[in-house]
């Protein structure tokens, strides 16, 4: 862990200019001069000790927002999008993906994958909670060392909607979800789901999964985090002709997934229920080629407060199947396309000023930024009108391949 944001001399210049004055003193008894002609050293002359920052109070209308960073051991980076000042860093543990921010602002929670070896030997998987304010630790919670890892998803954890209980998608290669009571902060157990991936929360005691099948399953949760009752629902979309990307984005009690061929499906969780929306197509063919959504770690985005949808895009040759699977899906994108919530039509098309993006993500407030990484940079830009207002660059403001993002609230 390490912050940011005011004028300190780093450990090494601190160790450097103390053996520095460690020689001058050495040098100078070797020339013969007395003890007590020796200077006094003024204490205010050497550099002020490291310590603990404390984070200062999020203004009203601030917008701050997490970079994660996905190459071997994570690590997130906390910026001030408004300045570009660097506020402080997390470490994510071995390909970390991205924390969970609780709804009362009081946690951080991030699950870890540790080796005691560096890269091999024994696993340890935990979640860990960290401080908002100091980002210091505050402790952790061992899981089952099951943790999913592998391509950077949006929805591979989750906290149900009153921060009770952390979900974490486990794949061994059967895929499960380890339960972890954050309130007495123990690990619960884990939850077969039956060929079903990713973790939705939909409710205090209620999460849903997409099943290989074109289906959905819904778990519900006893106040000990145990399954009380699970539910298949009907298949809603073609998983072989037209399958789901699973990093869906939620706007209230509605999710949204973009397939790969550019329709968007809809799930209603409202009222302790699951409706299916009717999907609408979104995707288009022009000169550049086939539009479809971009970049499948991290490629929708919703705007709750104004409705708007902001999908990642990206201009392929065509649709048709490669050997190894529909890989027109996992190109980057290079415009960002808006639609409407209710209308479905698009209102707006941004061009990209890189040319190209892994992850979006969106602001909640009155301003909306929208926040693109194109791996070694991150761009700020007005959501309400495509302008670039700012840009962040690897060895400056951060480190690392950013891959994710996470606005705070």
């Amino acid at each position: 862990m390490s912050f940011f944001g005011s004028e300190r001399s780093s450990p090494a210049a601190t160790v450097a200019m103390r053996r520095g004055l460690g020689l001058v003193l050495v040098a100078s008894m070797g020339a013969g001069v007395a003890a007590s002609s020796a200077q006094t050293i003024d204490p205010a002359s050497l550099p002020e000790p490291l310590g603990v920052l404390v984070l200062p109070d999020k203004p009203a209308g601030a917008h701050w927002v997490w970079f994660c960073s996905f190459v071997d051991y994570g690590h997130g980076t906390l910026v001030d999008a408004d300045s570009g000042v660097v506020l402080g860093t997390l470490e994510l543990g071995y390909q970390g993906i991205l924390p969970q921010l609780s709804r009362s602002g009081d946690a951080i929670y991030n699950v870890g994958m540790y080796f005691s070896r560096g890269f091999h030997g024994e696993r340890t998987d935990v979640v860990e909670i960290f401080d908002p304010k100091t980002l210091a630790k505050q402790g952790e919670i061992e899981i089952a060392p099951k943790s999913m890892r592998g391509l950077p998803s949006t929805n591979l954890t989750t906290l149900t909607d009153d921060d009770r209980f952390l979900l974490q998608s486990f794949f061994t290669p059967a895929l499960t979800f380890g339960v972890v009571d954050l309130a007495l902060r123990e690990y619960v157990g884990e939850i077969e789901t039956a060929g079903c991936a990713h973790v939705m929360a939909a409710g205090s005691r209620r999460f849903f999964s997409l099943c290989g099948d074109g289906s959905l399953l819904t778990v519900d949760l006893d106040n000990s985090g145990t399954e009380k009752a699970r539910q298949r629902h009907r298949g809603f979309f073609d998983a072989e002709g037209d399958p789901l990307h699973g990093t869906g984005a939620r706007s209230g009690d509605v999710w949204y997934f973009a397939s790969v061929r550019g329709v968007m499906h809809a799930v209603d969780t409202s009222g302790g229920q699951i409706r299916f929306l009717e999907p609408w197509n979104f995707g288009e063919s022009d000169e550049a080629g086939v539009w479809v959504p971009a970049a499948p770690s991290q490629h929708l985005a919703v705007h709750t407060a104004s409705g708007r949808i902001f999908v990642l895009m990206g201009a392929v040759p065509d649709l048709e199947p490669k050997p190894g699977g529909y890989d027109f899906h996992r190109g980057l994108g290079s415009e960002v396309w808006v639609f409407d919530e209710q209308s479905h039509e698009r209102v707006d098309r941004f061009k990209l000023e890189r040319g190209y993006a892994a992850a979006i993500a969106v602001s909640q407030d009155r301003a909306p930024l929208l926040y693109v990484t194109a791996y070694k940079f991150a761009d700020i830009y007005d959501a309400r009108t495509g302008v670039r207002s700012r840009e962040l660059s690897d060895n400056k403001e951060l480190s690392g391949t950013q891959i994710m993002i996470l606005p705070v609230p």
